[in-house]
């Protein structure tokens, strides 16, 4: 399925649209907030015309005489009067009723008061006195009327209860409420009729009219729309050309600039195509520009250094192959000069360079010196503190002395100039050719693993004496072993059983003499092949810690002619 493309939008287009959002955000806010500000204080000036309306009428009003005229038109006898009369249109028959009970005058009297005040208070559109039912009542009963065009049949005529008005007992003063029906816009309120006693007998109905004002705010509401876009036009239009002098063509100067930027070794800046405009002011943009400026300035001298550093780099490091293979050119590599023994060594540096190294050398016509040595550091000083160590000792060997007196002597030599503080682990042994005797003594290094013919490789753990270079006047102590025809030596250095997983697990000796015994009857080269491969499975990705040297040796015996 094809990746859609996303639309690309310019830094200009989105600041447009966040100007254009911001002044519409402020625009309308600003609108609807005077629009309901407006509308808050018509409502409440209404409110309270209907409210004020309703008291005072309601404060004039006969409550004893209503309370008697609702106890007439509430009985059987009237309801069926007024059904007829208002079915026959006919008011004589409610009129004739009326004058009877007694109440007729009285009744006039209270409706013409209501028309003079409706007539006087012009904003009022229907004023009206209403049986106001319990709670649960959806209809109250109207007992006068002050709209001259509603006949006075209409007195005791049952109406369906407004939705707003529904759950109310009409016992108290009743808020005033706004709302829309077949009569239009109204704010409806209504106010308490009280008898003699105290008790409420009715209520006093005012309706505001509205619609006049509704339609005002509807105009008021289109007109302000209509100013608020109108603003905003204005405001947008401005800020995109201000926007586009003062931060757009800058911009597209920096960045057409910016691509003309390619920086090449040792080139200058104005060669480079480093960015150089005439942009002033103390603004963002300048402070953008200078960020720029100074960017491609210091790429452009990175660039520069790391081509030295490179070249540099690039020159050490064939300094160091060369080094590092004249190092390993130092270490012997003919392993089938004796037919008494079988002999092979290999050495990994954990760097270009190590401080490990083997050695093997006839010192006479039927001894041999075999040597396995740690220099303690990485790297360059590590090997040629290597170089000197390896060079003493082979020196020492051409004169008269056992191993332990070969050691003493090389360091003291050793410590007499070594002004970086390094020393090295060794193991020296002289092997008599003749009679398969091993004399050896051991600097601090690893104890050997022997194998005996038949038997499994063990290492013979004792005290052990200070490196060579560590301090002056050591007494190292010769120890002898005769080897049998199948004996084996196996030498290494700590990198062996130092090796470490990313868990930070060590290879460790005892996992050293197992690999070694599950190659017991193995050639020296396959064995050393074999404990590396071991060690690299068991290390995994983990870079080499230390460099790992080792040596297996297998004693044939004199060969008869």
């Amino acid at each position: 399925m094809a990746k859609v493309r996303r639309r690309r939008f310019s830094f200009g287009t989105k600041m447009y649209l966040f100007v254009l959002l911001i002044v519409l955000v402020v625009g309308l806010g600003a609108m609807f907030t005077s629009y309901f500000i407006n509308v808050d204080q018509i409502d409440a000036y209404f409110k309270g015309l209907t409210s004020e309306s309703a008291r005072n009428v309601a404060s004039f009003v006969d409550g004893d005489y209503l309370e008697q005229l609702r106890t007439v038109i509430e009985s059987d006898e009237y309801q069926a009067l007024r059904d007829k009369a208002e079915e026959d249109e006919d008011e004589a028959p409610v009129e004739a009723f009326l004058k009877e009970k007694g109440l007729w005058d009285k009744y006039t009297e209270q409706r013409n008061y209501l028309i003079q005040y409706l007539d006087n208070v012009t904003d009022i559109k229907y004023l009206y006195i209403v049986v106001w039912g319990d709670a649960n009542a959806d209809k109250d009963m109207y007992l006068v009327d002050a709209d001259p065009e509603v006949g006075i049949y209409e007195t005791g005529y049952y109406e369906d209860r407004e939705d707003s008005f529904l759950g109310m007992d009409g016992l108290t003063e009743i808020e005033p409420t706004i709302s829309v029906g077949d009569w239009g816009w109204l704010c409806s309120g209504f106010a308490p009729v009280k008898n003699s006693a105290g008790k409420v007998v009715c209520q006093v109905g005012c309706d505001v009219g509205m619609d006049d004002v509704m339609a005002q705010r509807r105009q008021f509401f289109i007109y302000a729309i209509v100013g608020v876009v109108a603003i905003i036009a204005i405001v947008i239009i401005g800020a995109v050309v201000f926007a586009k002098r003062v931060v757009v063509k800058p911009l597209n100067k920096i960045t057409q600039e910016m691509e003309g930027f390619k920086p090449a070794p040792n080139s200058s800046p104005e060669e480079a195509g480093v960015i150089d405009l005439d942009i002033r002011g103390r603004d963002e943009i300048y402070d953008l520009y200078q960020g720029v400026q100074a960017m491609q300035t210091d790429i452009l001298f990175q660039l520069n250094d790391i081509t030295a550093m490179r070249s540099d780099k690039e020159r050490r490091d064939a300094e160091l192959a060369i080094a590092s293979q004249m190092q390993a050119d130092m270490l012997p590599k003919e392993f089938s000069m004796w037919d008494e023994f079988s002999l092979y060594a290999t050495v990994t540096p954990a760097k270009e360079m190590g401080g490990d190294f083997y050695d093997f050398f006839a010192i006479d016509d039927d001894h041999v010196g075999l040597v396995m040595a740690d220099v303690s550091g990485k790297g360059v000083p590590a090997a040629m503190f290597m170089i000197v160590a390896k060079t003493l000792l082979k020196v020492r060997t051409a004169s008269p002395g056992t191993p332990a007196e070969v050691l003493h002597d090389v360091n003291n030599i050793l410590c007499a100039d070594n002004p970086a503080g390094l020393f090295v682990t060794a193991w020296f042994g002289i092997l008599t050719l003749s009679t398969g005797e091993v004399i050896s003594a051991s600097a601090g290094h690893e104890h050997p693993a022997i194998m005996r013919k038949g038997d499994e490789y063990t290492i013979n753990k004792k005290d052990n004496m200070p490196p060579l270079a560590s301090m002056e006047d050591l007494e190292y102590e010769d120890e002898t072993m005769t080897l049998r025809p199948g004996d084996r030596i196996f030498l290494y250095t700590d990198g062996v059983p130092e090796a470490k997983r990313d868990t930070g697990e060590r290879f460790g000796v005892d996992r050293m003499l197992e690999s070694l015994n599950c190659n017991k009857a193995a050639s020296p080269k396959n064995l050393l092949y074999y404990i590396a491969d071991e060690i690299k499975n068991f290390a995994g990705n983990t870079d080499p810690f230390d460099d790992i040297t080792m040596m297996s040796i297998v004693w044939k015996g004199k060969q008869e002619d």
